[in-house]
């Protein structure tokens, strides 16, 4: 199927099955069509990943099957036409020619990356390669690593379907169609408090936000689960204010859904939850809530607990020990959480440096943060004077009371992942992003009103809007450079992702019947042929730790991961002395007698995929494993 027949499908699939979950909870005949529209997609895209879920487990993962299912839920667009068609909910003028034109250049440079391979690290090391690899095999095939493998992967079941359907483009253009869906949701919804131009700047300033721009026309799927947050808050916002069980149920689903997409959805439950329950005590709402929240989010975590004995792999591995220790061993789990929290945690953990943290994420972040180059611009500083003026002086209004509990939910959820996330990099708190931008843009409107400072922050919303567009334009540059000079996909990934000469030999040179293990996770998506991989801390079958360090132990985890094949980097030098763990470690093999070296190739170091640009040359070494029949154990382990 070509994308042109499978993004309006998947499209029209997700929009019905949401109108279906809306006319179900009796709530889309309240709804204006722009936000039905918006709360059907927002929910739509999330029973989809969760239908597919079942559809890959039972082994049935198949472009009938997939097609079948959103045919299903197409019939529900005719329920959107229930909705009262008014055009607007808060009425304005016409769109300013200057936002049409600024949108049109912001879509059409994420769709140049939309059809393009895919060359994000991320994206090539699991959310397109596990997609891939689940539609090659026909069902979901549990993967034994932590972090980019047992984990729950509701977006990633969008991208399984997409490949099934259509393969690698349509699986790319489905991931940009998902993060544009959550631009025009933000606008949807922001039509409730302001009008048309103050939308369109809102929803601008989000979809051209540096980190977003990196996320978007990617497998990251920060910018997608957004979707769910703002629906989520918005539904528990009006659940309080109207002691609605409906609405409950919906911010339930919202919030299981982000917990069937990520485990620090589970910090988002608990946002809800919090905010559902606290005013009053309103346990119907919160029992609500809770239901449909497992029901929504659960399978990820039954499916992780039948094949490791953890639904939260690795967090409970010294409580829940799975029935095969050898996979996840206790001295493992220490060096992989204390590796983990070196990389990923900036700042120490108190309220002053939740307090600064914005702060620092904007004007001096430390690199750890990774706000540099992906960081969330200074446009929402700019605006947080005026919205918390305009947040205290319009607390009363009923329409305030609604931004103050949706921002409730995303300051609460914030200091949660903050606390007790995995990870304090800025991308990862792009999913409240569109709420915090929403309410600061309704407090800037409200206050300004009639005010000379409102032409100085329409001036300041273009002006953030224009540079954003600019480093926009910088990063689509590569885009539109090779789709004008006509280069292959082969040309493209040679000049965006390192290594990538190993992948064009062993693509070449081995057959399936080979099993290439390599620790260079971004090379799983270009490998063709079988392969694991032997991350130095997602994984512990092949032990690259230092306790790891007992050569024949290290042969029986290359066997039982049913190697043949080996892929290891080896010294920048020459001497060795840079070369990977897993290099060093075939060498000790090597002369045992127990591996040979087939080839060693010239590897390039990217520089920049951006820019452009070849690095250092890496020499890098593929090795012959010479497995014994009595170390394949039980044989391949993913």
């Amino acid at each position: 199927m070509t994308a042109a027949l499978g993004l309006p499908l998947l499209l029209a699939g997700c929009l019905g099955w949401g109108a279906i979950a809306l006319r179900l909870l009796g709530l889309i005949r309240n709804l204006r069509q722009a936000e039905a529209l918006a709360w059907s997609f927002a929910l739509g895209q999330g029973i989809w990943g969760w239908l597919m879920f079942w559809i890959g487990t039972s082994g049935h993962l198949n472009a009938g099957m997939v097609a079948g299912g959103l045919l299903a839920g197409m019939v529900g667009c005719l329920l959107l036409s229930q909705t009262d068609s008014a055009p607007s909910l808060t009425e304005g003028g016409r769109l300013h020619p200057l936002l049409i034109l600024a949108a049109a250049g912001s879509a059409a440079m994420l769709a140049l990356e939309a059809i393009s391979p895919p060359t994000d690290a991320d994206s090539l090391a699991y959310h397109f390669a596990l997609a891939r690899d689940f539609a090659q095999a026909g069902r979901i095939v549990f993967v034994a690593r932590a972090i980019d493998g047992a984990v729950p992967l509701l977006t990633q079941m969008h991208y399984t379907a997409a490949f099934t359907l259509g393969g690698e483009i349509m699986m790319t253009a489905w991931a940009a169609t998902l993060s544009a869906g959550m631009v025009l949701v933000l606008y949807a919804l922001a039509r409730i408090w302001l009008n048309r131009n103050w939308s369109a700047m809102t929803a601008l300033a989000f979809a051209t936000l540096p980190a977003t721009i990196y996320g978007a026309g990617s497998g990251q799927v920060e910018v997608k689960l957004g979707l769910l947050v703002i629906i989520g808050a918005l539904a528990a916002a009006r659940a309080v204010e109207r002691g609605c069980v409906r609405h409950a149920a919906v911010a339930g689903v919202a919030a299981g859904f982000f917990v069937a997409s990520k485990y620090t959805g589970l910090l988002f439950a608990v946002a809800l939850g919090l905010v559902l329950l606290l005013p009053a005590w309103r346990w119907r709402l919160a029992l609500v809530f809770t239901a449909t929240a497992l029901l929504a989010g659960f399978q990820w975590y039954g499916w992780n607990w039948l094949h490791m004995g953890d639904p939260l792999f690795p967090t409970l591995r010294p409580w829940l020990p799975p029935s095969d220790p050898s996979v996840w061993p206790l001295e493992f789990h220490a060096w992989h959480k204390r590796t983990w929290n070196e990389g990923e945690l900036a700042l120490s953990r108190t309220p002053w440096s939740l307090l600064v943290y914005p702060f620092l994420a904007t004007f001096t972040p430390p690199p750890a943060l990774d706000s540099a180059r992906v960081g969330l611009g200074a446009l929402p500083m700019a605006l947080l004077p005026l919205a918390l003026g305009a947040a205290w002086t319009r607390r009363d209004t009923p329409g305030a009371r609604i931004l103050w509990r949706m921002l409730a939910v995303a300051l609460v959820f914030g200091g949660l992942w903050f606390f007790l996330g995995a990870s304090q990099r800025i991308r990862h708190f792009l999913p409240i992003l569109p709420v915090l931008l929403l309410a600061a843009s309704v407090a800037a409107e409200r206050l300004t009103r009639n005010r000379p400072a409102r032409q100085a922050i329409i001036a300041a919303f273009i002006l953030a809007i224009g540079l954003q567009l600019a480093g926009q334009a910088i990063y689509a540059q590569r885009f539109a450079r090779d789709l004008w000079k006509g280069a292959s996909r082969d040309q493209r990934l040679a000049q965006s992702v390192s290594y990538y000469d190993a992948v064009r030999w062993i693509n070449t040179n081995l057959g399936s019947e080979a099993r290439v293990i390599h620790d260079s996770r971004f090379l799983n998506y270009l490998l063709t042929v079988p392969y694991y991989n032997a991350h130095p801390t997602n994984q512990a079958l092949v032990d690259l730790s230092p306790a790891g360090d007992e050569i024949r132990r290290f042969l029986a985890g290359l066997c039982r991961a049913g190697g043949t094949h080996v892929l290891a980097v080896g010294g920048r030098l020459g001497d060795g002395s840079d070369a990977s763990v897993l290099k060093k470690r075939m060498d000790q093999l090597r002369a045992l007698g127990l591996a040979e070296t087939v080839t060693v190739l010239d590897g390039r170091l990217i520089e920049s995929r951006t820019l452009g640009g070849m690095g250092a040359t890496i020499p890098l070494h593929v090795f012959k494993i010479h497995c014994q029949p009595d170390m394949a154990g039980n044989g391949k382990i993913r």
